[in-house]
């Protein structure tokens, strides 16, 4: 006897060009700015659409992800900018790694007074004169953090000035002390080449009230962060004085992490004071402990790492091979960020059936049919 197979009705289709711009918001709050730039906001007109909400772009954290590390510089600055520029004045929260630029933060300051959080991880090229700048422009911000560079004793005096409001400062440090000037000289030969006209006002640097010592930049702190409630400061040259000057002058603060703190030496006095905090850390082995307001973000988190590109000595072929062909890599792209116009209207979509994901000439089509 046969049995007829029976035909399981096939299932709906879902149609994710219909998904409520509510749902997107979802999705394209999850997945990141980076990702929605570099192509889930270019899926269709709609998704196109919703990836413009300014209420997407009030967080715009770049760091932490494998673009960062193979785009250059030029190109991640004009990625930012289009996200500025899509928050509409509205950015709240600004995280990067590896790319910025004096420039980029002078195009922030323009553009918002809204923020309340800024964290640049690994920034080589940001002066910390220009850091200040953007500080002070943003009476709201509450919380910074500036890993990589020692910044000088006159960062944190200009910073306490301008933004005594700050809750949480994080200035976390190799352990080198970098030169300013060089990195200016830097901005100014090779660039990122998209400098704006408008000259930025320059902050008026005076004649310092305190002598050079090793705890300069505690006692900084001291005269002007009253609002303190974490405190992050590594590989400083701080001593027990300075410590004491920041618990007296701090009365609110909860977490103080000074890891790599060498000239610090335990003592009754000390251990009676650190007693009062929720969290104190002096030792090094430490900074990765359970508290995510100490959570450091390392300067290659992110990057891709493929055992072919590793040498014996650990460093990487590109690091130590650079090639013509590896710096000019990612130039002929550098042009697609520059207009965020509004997408064409001629009621065609493009052929996606062959876009690799990983092909950069197809988000550059992409880019050029949208008019971004």
């Amino acid at each position: 006897m046969e049995v007829d197979s029976i035909r399981l009705p096939a299932p709906d289709e879902r149609d994710w060009l219909e998904l409520p711009v509510d749902a997107l918001s979802v999705i394209f709050a999850k997945i990141g700015a980076i990702e929605i730039l570099m192509g889930a906001g270019l899926v269709c007109h709609s998704w196109l659409e919703a990836a413009k909400v300014p209420d997407l772009w009030r967080s715009l954290d770049m760091t932490r992800h494998k673009v960062i590390f193979k785009k250059t510089i030029g190109v991640m600055c004009k990625m930012a900018r289009v996200a500025v520029d899509r928050s509409a004045g509205k950015l709240e929260s600004f995280w990067a790694q590896n790319f910025v630029t004096s420039d980029l933060l002078k195009y922030i300051g323009e553009r918002t007074t809204s923020l309340k959080s800024i964290r640049l991880i690994a920034c080589t090229r940001v002066p910390w004169k220009e850091l200040v700048n953007l500080a002070a422009k943003s009476p709201l911000l509450e919380d910074l953090e500036h890993y990589y560079r020692s910044p000088e004793e006159e960062f944190f005096k200009h910073l306490g000035r301008k933004c005594p409001q700050l809750r949480c400062l994080r200035v976390n440090n190799d352990g080198f002390v970098y030169d300013d000037a060089k990195y200016d000289l830097m901005d100014q030969v090779i660039g990122d080449h998209d400098e704006d006209d408008d000259e930025e006002d320059e902050l008026e640097y005076g004649p310092w009230d305190w002598p050079s010592n090793n705890n300069g930049v505690a006692f900084a702190i001291a005269e002007s962060m009253h609002e303190l409630r974490i405190l992050q400061i590594t590989n400083n040259t701080l001593t027990n004085a300075g410590v004491l000057a920041i618990l007296d002058s701090c009365p609110h603060l909860e977490i103080l992490d000074i890891a790599g703190c060498n000239n610090v030496s335990p003592n009754d006095q000390l251990r009676a004071r650190w007693a009062s905090l929720r969290h104190f850390n002096l030792s090094e082995g430490c900074r990765w402990s359970n508290f995510k307001e100490l959570r450091v973000i390392d300067e290659d988190e992110g990057q891709e790492f493929r055992p072919e590109d590793e040498l014996s000595d650990g460093l990487s072929k590109e690091f130590c091979c650079p090639s013509k062909d590896a710096e000019m890599e990612d130039g002929w792209d550098d042009v697609y960020w520059d207009d965020i116009s509004l997408p064409s209207d001629d009621g065609r979509d493009p052929d996606l059936s062959n876009v690799d994901c990983d092909d950069v000439t197809q988000y550059t089509y992409l880019h050029d049919y949208y008019s971004l």
